[in-house]
């Protein structure tokens, strides 16, 4: 049996390399965790006359991460649109309208719980940011919100009656009333 040494090493040596560079593609070790992110406009105006009410906000994902979108305003105070969310790799599609988490506003006299509520008019800095347990990236641009209206329509004396309400046709508690009050027309 005849070896043939130069061949042999010029196999060996192109099989190395070959296998270094499937490895290199699967680990790439400076990958970016958070590959682009961009919103489509940068002023929105979201008052229902559908003229840049909305934005669309895309980002890639270079691999499974915990996603949060928030804002800064000019005081720096942050306004979440999404708190670590889980997301897989690949691009990603979302639409703003200007509504963000429930907080609270020094003039605001509310009975009830904040839940969501839209952006005071101004000038904000978005965040979108991709967390994983190696890294956290972030890419951000600026937002101007105009002409929204941010006084919340404050539901005042809510009662229902009567307390027992039994839908079953038979005459007895079938209907209800609901009164409520309104602070601002809806």
């Amino acid at each position: 049996m005849q070896l043939y040494p130069l061949r042999t090493t010029l196999v060996a040596t192109l099989t190395t390399v070959c296998l270094l560079f499937v490895a290199w593609l699967f680990l790439k070790p400076g990958d970016a965790l958070l590959r682009d992110a961009n919103f489509e406009y940068e002023v929105i105006s979201p008052n229902a006359d559908n003229i840049y009410d909305v934005t669309k906000v895309t980002y890639t994902l270079a691999q499974p991460a915990n996603v949060s979108i928030f804002f800064l305003d000019n005081d720096g105070r942050r306004y979440d649109f999404r708190r670590n969310k889980p997301r897989q790799s690949g691009e990603h599609n979302l639409l703003f309208s200007g509504i963000v988490n429930g907080f609270e506003m020094p003039s605001d006299s509310i009975e009830g719980k904040i839940v969501s509520r839209i952006l005071p008019n101004g000038d904000y800095q978005w965040v979108v940011e991709a967390n994983n347990q190696k890294t956290r990236e972030r890419k951000t641009g600026s937002l101007t919100i105009k002409l929204a209206d941010d006084t919340l329509p404050d539901m005042r004396g809510f009662s229902v009656s009567p307390v027992l309400f039994t839908p079953n046709r038979d005459g007895i508690s079938d209907r209800i009333w609901i009164n409520l009050f309104l602070t601002k027309e809806a």
